[in-house]
């Protein structure tokens, strides 16, 4: 699609976009309020993003429990309601099923339906690293995934240029000890796609917001909603950044690193390791895990994944000791 094709965010704020967020913050917020004691920290570095309206934003937190995304929707709704308008969140497509997943499912449809958020399907590349899925289930998850993805990537492409938000848990999976965990390259892909945007002239730029979640109290890996006993949560709200700052940040790193060899080509996974590396930031030390310093040159080299473990949960395993760390 030409620069002339490509089309523009109106000027003109939602019209619905206030509306949308009183009854978003009417709903979320006396449930917060009633079951958790929530603080959110440096809200004001919402502010460029609610101030660049025209410009696409990429906000990504870390996935430690069910709640949340409750939270960072709260966090959007009260502190970004400019941006409700034009919303992707990808989820995973078993939390859209209804009898898997009711409360997430329900969800997730309100999001569609009352606010016009874009809440799209995707299967997480450590599904298909199931050693006790058949070849034909192994082969229509593959076939699954590239589906997905490719809607997924399709209307990324397609409302960027309008200055849409993508939310995102790069993870892909909850980690329940709390500990940050290697996360998917999709969040690398997509600073990509708005570097060459950025390039190309299709936007004048793009921020990326990352958000560290961090629980006093952790129970469980669903829900901790507890009127009786409130768990604590604090929601790390960090400095944007835009794409400059991304790869620039990134070359540092890398030289910082020793690993600068082609200064020409940033991977995606370099651009992911960046990103995440500023997210890890706005955790305690123990909670930055394999983006920790002593760790970040193995998790630039690919040494941990994802994977399922003999007890069927999800865990990070080291290709190197062959075993899981965590």
């Amino acid at each position: 699609m030409s620069k002339k094709e490509q089309p523009q965010r109106n000027d003109i704020i939602d019209p619905m976009a206030e509306i949308k967020k009183r009854i978003g913050v009417n709903i979320l917020e006396p449930l917060i309020n009633k079951g958790y004691l929530l603080e959110i920290n440096h809200a004001e570095n919402c502010k460029a993003l609610n101030e660049n309206l025209k410009n696409p934003a990429v906000i990504y937190f870390n996935h430690i429990s069910g709640d949340d995304p409750f939270f960072i929707a709260h966090l959007f709704l009260k502190h970004l309601p400019n941006r409700v308008g034009n919303l992707i969140f990808p989820v995973s497509d078993e939390y859209t099923i209804f009898k898997n997943f009711p409360a997430y499912a329900t969800a997730v449809y309100l999001a569609q339906s009352v606010f016009g958020f874009q809440m799209l399907p995707i299967v997480q590349s450590y599904r298909l690293r199931d050693d006790q899925l058949s070849k034909p289930n192994k082969e229509e998850l593959s076939q699954k995934v590239f589906e997905l993805g490719r809607r997924f990537v399709n209307t990324v492409n397609e409302e960027l240029p309008k200055g849409a938000t993508i939310i995102v848990a790069p993870e892909g999976h909850r980690s329940s000890s709390g500990v940050l965990q290697p996360a998917e390259n999709g969040l690398g892909q997509i600073a990509n796609k708005l570097q060459h945007q950025q390039k190309d002239g299709f936007i004048s730029d793009a921020l990326f917001l990352p958000v560290g979640i961090r629980y006093e109290t952790h129970s469980s890996k669903t829900l901790n909603f507890n009127p009786l006993s409130k768990p604590k949560i604090a929601i790390n709200v960090g400095d944007p950044l835009n794409i400059s700052d991304v790869v620039q940040g990134t070359k540092r790193m890398l030289s910082y690193l020793g690993l600068n060899d082609n200064e020409q080509f940033i991977s995606r996974q370099q651009l992911t390791t960046y990103l995440m590396t500023r997210l890890s930031y706005l955790l305690p030390e123990q909670m930055q895990g394999v983006y920790g310093y002593q760790l970040l040159p193995d998790t630039l080299a690919g040494r941990f994944e994802l994977a399922f473990n003999k007890d069927r949960k999800v865990g990070v395993f080291d290709k190197k000791s062959q075993s899981f760390i965590l």
